[in-house]
């Protein structure tokens, strides 16, 4: 669904996205991240970056809610929370519909994608249709995906202050 001149079109958005908001249980900000939890999209990444961005933003800091399938070494991904002690700031959506993913794109604060590899990188254009701001990777095709839409990061530098 897209923006619409029809100011009814975009009030029946609005509505409809709260109702992911509710159904979710989503906050009202959010860093967003899309895709299988396995190793090729960096979940080791995700975690440490999220973890030092916490501790730089303190209490501005918002939750991060991740939207996928289990992959392989998931398990992993669950115990990496409890270790860097970011559980509670971490929302497991699980797989989420296609009809319903367009409303969290609308409503993250941003789209967050650091993944290892990726053939082309549909999710970043995916992501950018609807508005939302995206931080990918700099490596693999997704620079060519997000062009100068996207903010890209080096996905092994797990540090707050790196800037590209």
């Amino acid at each position: 669904v897209i923006y619409s001149a029809n100011p009814q079109a975009n009030t029946d958005l609005q509505l409809d996205c709260a109702t992911i908001r509710t159904k979710y249980n989503l906050p009202e900000k959010f860093i967003l991240y899309v895709g299988t939890l396995e190793p090729r999209k960096n979940p080791q990444g995700i975690l440490q970056g999220y973890d030092a961005y916490r501790k730089k933003a303190a209490a501005q800091a918002v939750p991060l809610v991740l939207v996928g399938k289990p992959g392989w070494h998931a398990q992993e991904f669950a115990t990496q929370c409890k270790v860097l002690g970011i559980e509670e700031s971490v929302h497991f959506a699980g797989y989420v519909p296609q009809k319903d993913l367009g409303c969290f794109y609308r409503l993250a604060s941003c789209f967050l994608f650091p993944s290892l590899y990726e053939g082309f990188g549909l999710i970043v254009i995916e992501a950018l249709q609807p508005g939302c701001p995206v931080i990918t990777s700099g490596v693999s095709a997704l620079p060519e995906a997000g062009g100068d839409a996207a903010r890209y990061v080096d996905p092994s530098d797990y540090s707050a202050d790196r800037q590209s």
